[in-house]
Protein backbone atom coordinates (compact mmCIF):
# COMPACT_ATOMS: atom_id res chain seq x y z
CA UNK A 1 0.00 0.00 0.00
CA UNK A 2 2.93 2.33 0.73
CA UNK A 3 4.17 2.71 -2.83
CA UNK A 4 0.61 3.19 -4.10
CA UNK A 5 0.13 6.12 -1.70
CA UNK A 6 3.43 7.57 -2.91
CA UNK A 7 2.31 7.49 -6.54
CA UNK A 8 -1.23 8.67 -5.78
CA UNK A 9 -0.37 12.40 -6.10
CA UNK A 10 1.09 11.70 -9.55
CA UNK A 11 -1.89 9.63 -10.67
CA UNK A 12 -4.35 12.27 -9.48
CA UNK A 13 -2.25 14.94 -11.17
CA UNK A 14 -2.14 13.15 -14.53
CA UNK A 15 -5.85 12.32 -14.48
CA UNK A 16 -6.88 15.91 -13.70
CA UNK A 17 -4.35 17.18 -16.21
CA UNK A 18 -5.95 15.05 -18.93
CA UNK A 19 -9.11 17.10 -18.36
CA UNK A 20 -7.18 20.35 -18.83
CA UNK A 21 -7.39 21.31 -15.15
CA UNK A 22 -3.78 22.41 -14.74
CA UNK A 23 -3.96 24.49 -11.57
CA UNK A 24 -6.49 22.14 -9.98
CA UNK A 25 -4.25 19.17 -10.83
CA UNK A 26 -1.28 20.85 -9.19
CA UNK A 27 -3.13 21.85 -6.02
CA UNK A 28 -4.86 18.48 -5.58
CA UNK A 29 -1.57 16.65 -6.17
CA UNK A 30 0.14 18.96 -3.68
CA UNK A 31 -2.56 18.19 -1.11
CA UNK A 32 -2.28 14.45 -1.83
CA UNK A 33 1.49 14.70 -1.32
CA UNK A 34 0.97 16.32 2.06
CA UNK A 35 -1.56 13.66 3.04
CA UNK A 36 0.81 10.84 1.97
CA UNK A 37 3.61 12.28 4.10
CA UNK A 38 1.24 12.85 7.04
CA UNK A 39 0.11 9.23 6.80
CA UNK A 40 3.74 8.08 6.97
CA UNK A 41 4.29 10.22 10.07
CA UNK A 42 1.09 8.95 11.71
CA UNK A 43 2.23 5.38 11.06
CA UNK A 44 5.49 6.18 12.86
CA UNK A 45 7.60 6.10 9.69
CA UNK A 46 9.80 8.72 8.10
CA UNK A 47 8.68 10.17 4.77
CA UNK A 48 10.16 8.45 1.74
CA UNK A 49 12.59 10.06 -0.70
CA UNK A 50 10.00 9.83 -3.45
CA UNK A 51 7.35 11.45 -1.25
CA UNK A 52 9.62 14.35 -0.32
CA UNK A 53 10.67 14.80 -3.94
CA UNK A 54 7.05 14.68 -5.06
CA UNK A 55 6.05 17.32 -2.51
CA UNK A 56 8.92 19.55 -3.65
CA UNK A 57 7.89 19.19 -7.31
CA UNK A 58 4.29 20.15 -6.64
CA UNK A 59 5.32 23.10 -4.47
CA UNK A 60 7.51 24.35 -7.32
CA UNK A 61 4.70 23.74 -9.82
CA UNK A 62 2.25 25.68 -7.64
CA UNK A 63 4.64 28.63 -7.47
CA UNK A 64 5.38 28.47 -11.21
CA UNK A 65 1.67 28.20 -12.03
CA UNK A 66 1.06 31.41 -10.10
CA UNK A 67 3.47 33.39 -12.25
CA UNK A 68 3.61 31.96 -15.77
CA UNK A 69 1.20 31.98 -18.66
CA UNK A 70 -1.29 29.11 -18.35
CA UNK A 71 -1.03 28.28 -22.06
CA UNK A 72 2.73 27.90 -21.76
CA UNK A 73 2.35 25.82 -18.62
CA UNK A 74 -0.30 23.65 -20.25
CA UNK A 75 2.03 22.95 -23.13
CA UNK A 76 5.01 21.95 -20.96
CA UNK A 77 3.57 20.65 -17.68
CA UNK A 78 3.24 16.98 -18.62
CA UNK A 79 6.81 16.83 -19.90
CA UNK A 80 8.08 18.75 -16.86
CA UNK A 81 6.21 16.48 -14.44
CA UNK A 82 7.46 13.29 -16.04
CA UNK A 83 11.01 14.63 -16.18
CA UNK A 84 10.74 15.66 -12.52
CA UNK A 85 9.67 12.18 -11.43
CA UNK A 86 12.48 10.67 -13.49
CA UNK A 87 14.96 13.05 -11.88
CA UNK A 88 13.79 12.17 -8.35
CA UNK A 89 14.43 8.49 -9.05
CA UNK A 90 17.83 9.20 -10.64
CA UNK A 91 18.89 11.35 -7.68
CA UNK A 92 17.92 8.56 -5.29
CA UNK A 93 20.28 6.26 -7.20
CA UNK A 94 23.09 8.81 -7.40
CA UNK A 95 23.03 9.52 -3.66
CA UNK A 96 23.18 5.80 -2.91
CA UNK A 97 19.62 5.49 -1.60
CA UNK A 98 17.54 3.87 -4.34
CA UNK A 99 13.97 4.93 -3.65
CA UNK A 100 12.68 1.34 -3.50
CA UNK A 101 14.84 0.47 -0.50
CA UNK A 102 12.60 2.38 1.91
CA UNK A 103 9.59 0.34 0.78
CA UNK A 104 11.53 -2.93 0.81
CA UNK A 105 12.57 -2.36 4.40
CA UNK A 106 8.90 -2.39 5.38
CA UNK A 107 8.57 -6.03 4.30
CA UNK A 108 12.08 -7.47 4.69
CA UNK A 109 13.52 -8.44 8.08
CA UNK A 110 16.06 -5.95 9.43
CA UNK A 111 18.91 -8.48 9.44
CA UNK A 112 18.94 -8.39 5.61
CA UNK A 113 19.00 -4.61 5.19
CA UNK A 114 22.79 -4.28 5.20
CA UNK A 115 23.40 -7.22 2.86
CA UNK A 116 24.92 -6.62 -0.56
CA UNK A 117 22.16 -8.75 -2.10
CA UNK A 118 19.40 -6.56 -0.59
CA UNK A 119 21.07 -3.39 -1.81
CA UNK A 120 21.74 -4.86 -5.25
CA UNK A 121 18.12 -5.98 -5.62
CA UNK A 122 16.93 -2.46 -4.79
CA UNK A 123 19.30 -0.90 -7.29
CA UNK A 124 18.04 -3.27 -9.98
CA UNK A 125 14.40 -2.49 -9.21
CA UNK A 126 15.06 1.25 -8.99
CA UNK A 127 16.91 1.24 -12.34
CA UNK A 128 13.90 -0.52 -13.89
CA UNK A 129 11.61 2.20 -12.51
CA UNK A 130 14.03 4.83 -13.80
CA UNK A 131 13.87 3.29 -17.28
CA UNK A 132 10.06 3.24 -17.11
CA UNK A 133 9.99 6.92 -16.16
CA UNK A 134 12.46 7.77 -18.94
CA UNK A 135 10.10 6.05 -21.39
CA UNK A 136 7.19 7.96 -19.86
CA UNK A 137 9.08 11.23 -20.24
CA UNK A 138 9.97 10.34 -23.83
CA UNK A 139 6.29 9.69 -24.55
CA UNK A 140 5.47 13.16 -23.24
CA UNK A 141 8.24 14.60 -25.37
CA UNK A 142 6.81 12.95 -28.48
CA UNK A 143 3.85 15.31 -28.25
CA UNK A 144 6.21 18.25 -28.63
CA UNK A 145 8.28 16.85 -31.48
CA UNK A 146 5.57 14.86 -33.28
CA UNK A 147 2.35 16.78 -32.62
CA UNK A 148 0.34 14.47 -34.88
CA UNK A 149 1.01 11.40 -32.71
CA UNK A 150 -2.16 9.62 -31.75
CA UNK A 151 -3.15 10.38 -28.15
CA UNK A 152 -3.95 6.70 -27.55
CA UNK A 153 -0.50 5.67 -28.76
CA UNK A 154 1.08 8.31 -26.54
CA UNK A 155 -0.79 7.00 -23.48
CA UNK A 156 0.15 3.40 -24.33
CA UNK A 157 3.80 4.40 -24.60
CA UNK A 158 3.50 6.22 -21.28
CA UNK A 159 1.56 3.63 -19.30
CA UNK A 160 3.00 0.30 -20.50
CA UNK A 161 6.49 0.90 -19.07
CA UNK A 162 5.00 1.86 -15.70
CA UNK A 163 2.89 -1.30 -15.62
CA UNK A 164 5.92 -3.34 -16.72
CA UNK A 165 8.02 -1.82 -13.91
CA UNK A 166 5.34 -2.66 -11.36
CA UNK A 167 5.09 -6.22 -12.67
CA UNK A 168 8.89 -6.56 -12.70
CA UNK A 169 9.09 -5.29 -9.12
CA UNK A 170 6.61 -7.91 -7.93
CA UNK A 171 8.29 -10.68 -9.90
CA UNK A 172 11.86 -9.75 -8.96
CA UNK A 173 10.99 -9.26 -5.30
CA UNK A 174 9.36 -12.69 -5.19
CA UNK A 175 12.29 -14.25 -7.05
CA UNK A 176 14.78 -12.70 -4.62
CA UNK A 177 12.65 -13.71 -1.65
CA UNK A 178 12.62 -17.34 -2.74
CA UNK A 179 16.38 -17.62 -2.30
Amino acid sequence: MGMIMTFLPWLVFWVLLSYGKIFTAIIVALAASIVAIAMEKMAGRSPKILQIGTLAVFIVFAVVASFVDRAWLGYWIRLMSNASLTLIVLVSILIGKPFTIQYARESVPKEYWASAEFLHANYVITWVWFAAFVANTAASGLNHFIPSINVFVNWVIAICPILAAAKFTAWYSKKRGDR
